[in-house]
């Protein structure tokens, strides 16, 4: 029997695709558009299905799931980059498209279907890093000038129809929140709200780092990796007592620990970050992305045996290193 891994050719789905891939499971990936050239997964290209196709569209997507004789999907298509501009089209693919998905569990009788949402569903929470958000933790804006993001307010309404599909309809089906990402597959340009990312991106093409401000901000960050270990725990789990998993990295890094690692890796590159807030590379952006605490990672280490891998920044750095320059996974 075969999974179903929809947005494929996204960041995080390439990376389960390929992982499962190496596993030796069948997989079917599916997806608008085939991975792009930066994709951990386009060098598999022709070596298993992959379907363009949208989640929007209900029988395209039950037709794959009884053409490949489906047991399983793990649910990540969505729009992110753009949301705001596009509110129609985020709703569609991101509610509708959620909606359909569950919809395929219910009809089809499937083992169990994994959507994702985001630490964005929990909203930004203050300063406060002194504590670690739940899972049972939501946005609640409390005037009209802390409006959720539409990104946020789709994911939310994900969530609470997974829960109430498990629920009323009897499909096993939960929510994995992912928190910041980084690591291989994520497009260059897309490191505005990942500091880590852009710092990275500097380094590796041997680009001197010099930053006035930013090495006591800190901020949550999980490696690629490490979410996809989290959904394929999920996914293979005998029973999932609960409806919602946090996977992240659980812990905050200063972005002085960050810079230290850098340096680290990329000892013939310059690296210097002054104290105080990160203000961007630039000197005068704001940070991008909230400062928040981390996410509590406490209910999937006692459900799925969950633990990060690559906590160890230099670790992380190595393995995204070698994947950069010689594109080995």
């Amino acid at each position: 029997m075969a999974v179903l891994v929809t947005g494929a050719a996204g960041n995080i789905g390439s990376n389960i695709v390929r992982t499962l891939l190496s596993d030796g499971e069948q997989v079917i990936g599916y997806d608008t558009a085939f991975p792009p050239l930066h994709s951990v997964v386009f060098p598999l290209m022709g070596t298993f299905p992959f379907v363009l196709g949208s989640v929007v569209d209900l029988p395209r997507l039950l037709n794959t799931i009884k053409q490949y004789k489906v047991r399983d999907v793990i649910h990540l298509a969505a729009i992110m980059v753009g949301a705001k501009e596009r509110p129609v089209e985020t709703v569609q693919v991101n509610v509708l498209g959620t909606l359909n998905v569950l919809e395929a569990g219910r009809i089809l009788g499937l083992r169990r279907v994994l959507c994702t949402s985001s630490f964005a569903a929990a909203g930004a929470t203050g300063k406060d890093q002194s504590r670690l958000i739940p899972e049972t933790e939501y946005w609640l804006p409390v005037n009209a000038r802390d409006p959720i993001a539409p990104y946020a307010s789709t994911k939310l309404m994900c969530e609470e129809l997974t829960y109430m599909y498990r629920t009323d309809h009897g499909v096993d089906a939960a929510i994995i929140r992912p928190a910041r990402l980084y690591g291989p597959g994520l497009p260059r340009g897309r490191s505005a709200a990942i500091p880590i990312q852009a710092l990275f991106e500097k380094a590796i093409a041997g680009e001197a780092v010099s930053v006035a401000h930013g090495a006591d901000t800190r901020i949550d960050l999980t490696y690629i990796k490490d979410e996809v270990r989290g959904f394929v725990l999920a996914y293979r789990a005998d029973k999932l007592p609960n409806w919602l998993y946090n996977i992240s990295g659980g812990r905050l890094y200063s972005i002085g620990e960050i810079g230290a690692a850098m340096k680290r890796v990329f000892p013939k590159v310059p690296i210097e970050i002054g104290p105080g807030e990160w203000r961007g590379l630039s000197g005068d952006d704001p940070h991008s992305g909230p400062v928040r605490p981390a996410s509590d990672i406490s209910r999937a280490r006692r459900d799925l045996g969950y633990e990060p891998q690559f906590a160890d920044l230099d670790k992380a750095l190595i393995d995204y290193k070698s994947w950069e320059e010689e594109r080995r996974y």
